[in-house]
């Protein structure tokens, strides 16, 4: 995207330029990478020095391709760093962010809908985005997800609060004649939309959807400890209800995740009223960021009871 070709710009300029100059790039060896990288990672930026070699790497691999140099001077150097999955959660401004910069962001509808659906209903983006109109009864509010759609292959009946409803049917509108809910726009509705498009979609919409932020350098920097993915929605989701007050068995029921203890074994109840409130009170707190207004006090207390 426009915005990552402005990204991997700065890094040039910032980075690269004001040690290597102007050097030809038939010049530049596997230990003027290395030294450059390390020079960065000594400053303090392990992280950028990754991402310098990401950049580096790519524009070698071009030019070895069009037979400017003979061979990548990146080729077999290691991160610097190695860089792990922060487990990021979205606070109340940064959802209601996301959610009103969604309908002027640069991406298609059902990338909108299908984002907005994972916060709303807390199940996986690969499990929306193959969502087939078979299993919907969007007047009974349900949604039943089959063993073979679901990562631990067991049966999954999802309860749709009214938003969830109301998005369902939007997509439902834009769907034509595929029995895919979300249906690629390539191959004519035959295969459902990619999951990689939504995460592509939502990253490079980042900034408009106020998941990063600058610095006083014009620097992308992150708000919620790393930039945000689809699956961060599904634990914004999850932890809203657990502070709200729904038992942790409750989210994790209407998650489908699965309980290997023993007595998991010999509990045969569906969790379907629990699942229920669970949502329900989920819509209540999401509405109340979004439109700024104060937590209703009866669904405070109601969540309390039961706990």
């Amino acid at each position: 995207s426009p915005e990552n070709i402005a990204e991997d710009r700065r890094i040039i300029e910032k980075d690269v330029r004001p040690v290597w100059g102007d050097r030809k790039a038939r010049t530049i060896t596997r230990g003027d990478v290395a030294a450059l990288l390390d020079e960065i990672k000594g400053r303090g930026a392990p992280v950028q020095a990754n991402r310098t070699l990401t950049v580096l790497r790519a524009m070698f691999r071009k030019a070895e391709q069009r037979d400017i140099i003979d061979a990548n001077p990146c080729a077999g150097l290691e991160r610097p760093t190695t860089e792990e999955r922060r487990q990021v959660f979205l606070d109340d401004e940064t959802i209601r962010s996301f959610w009103l910069g969604l309908p002027t962001a640069k991406m298609m509808e059902i990338s909108r809908l299908v984002l907005r659906l994972v916060l709303v209903t807390a199940q996986r983006k690969g499990e929306v985005c193959e969502i087939e109109k078979a299993d919907l009864d969007l007047d009974r509010g349900t949604w039943f997800l089959p063993g073979r759609k679901v990562k631990n292959r067991r049966d999954h009946l999802v309860p749709l609060s009214p938003l969830a409803v109301d998005l369902l049917r939007q997509a439902w509108a834009l769907s034509g004649g595929s029995s895919w809910l979300f249906p690629s726009r390539t191959g004519g509705g035959v295969d459902p939309v990619k999951g990689s498009s939504i995460n592509h979609a939502m990253r490079n919409n980042r900034k408009e959807l106020g998941l990063v932020g600058m610095d006083a350098e014009g620097s992308m920097i992150e708000v919620a400890g790393a930039v945000p993915t689809p699956h961060d929605l599904r634990r914004t989701a999850a932890s809203n209800m657990t502070a709200a007050g729904i038992p942790r068995l409750h989210v994790d029921q209407l998650l489908n995740h699965v309980d290997g203890s023993v007595g998991a074994i010999y509990d045969r109840h569906t969790y379907w009223p629990e699942k229920q409130r669970a949502v329900a009170v989920w819509e209540a707190r999401l509405l109340d960021i979004v439109e700024r207004r104060e937590p209703d006090s009866n669904v405070v207390s109601m969540t309390g009871s039961g706990a």
